[in-house]
């Protein structure tokens, strides 16, 4: 009988096969047990049941990219530069590993409560990267509608089965990172040679003016 800990990994990788496959909701033990050549009481012993398995899995994939992440955006000379990497890892390890991140960004939706928990502790951990040095802290509500914002783009890629093609996000999505930190033209540089010039400011009308527009 395998140990414990191989017994684990062999059942953590077919979870993620088989719930990527089929998702989360048709996913059973005894699949998961079979598609590790293992038994469904082997999978008792390691889990209490298939959130517990998912769990695992998110926790350990998630960690994962966590670590690469910061370790490209603390590798760069300035915060812009970090943020640019720091995605660019993102969308690098996602589309390398699309069974996972199907799981990790799709599947977890419908993974019960503690996935739900999970996935907002996760991204949460994001926040850091979105304090810029030597400017004023910015609300965790910005923070999160940045990182919302990022997240649900990679959902609706994973989603249609676009996972492959996650790295061209990155000019868009460092774009729209930085756009709240600084000017539109730096902004805009991201987006390369077909980036549109940013016009002059709007004029708003001010006073009585206003509230009766």
């Amino acid at each position: 009988m395998p140990e414990e800990p191989d017994r684990r990994v062999r059942l953590i990788n077919a979870f993620v096969r088989v719930a990527a496959g089929q998702g989360v909701a048709r996913t059973t033990a005894a699949a998961v047990a079979a598609e590790a050549r293992l038994t469904e009481r082997d999978f008792h012993a390691c889990f209490g049941g298939l959130e517990d398995c998912f769990l695992a899995a998110y926790e350990h994939g998630c960690g994962v990219l966590h670590t690469q992440v910061s370790r490209a955006y603390r590798a760069e000379p300035s915060w812009h530069d970090g943020i640019r990497a720091g995605l660019r890892v993102m969308f690098e390890v996602m589309a390398s590993a699309p069974a996972l991140t199907r799981v990790s960004v799709v599947e977890a939706t419908s993974a019960g409560p503690r996935a739900r928990r999970a996935r907002l502790r996760v991204m949460s951990g994001y926040r850091p990267f979105l304090d810029r040095p030597g400017h004023p802290r910015v609300p965790d509500a910005i923070h999160d509608a940045i990182i919302g914002g990022v997240y649900g783009t990679i959902f609706d890629y994973v989603d249609t089965g676009r996972t492959a093609e996650l790295p061209e996000l990155l000019p868009a999505m460092t774009c729209f990172t930085l756009l709240p930190y600084t000017d539109l033209g730096d902004a805009f540089k991201e987006l390369g040679p077909s980036a549109p010039a940013p016009g002059p400011p709007l004029a708003f009308p001010a006073g009585e003016a206003a509230r009766n527009t």
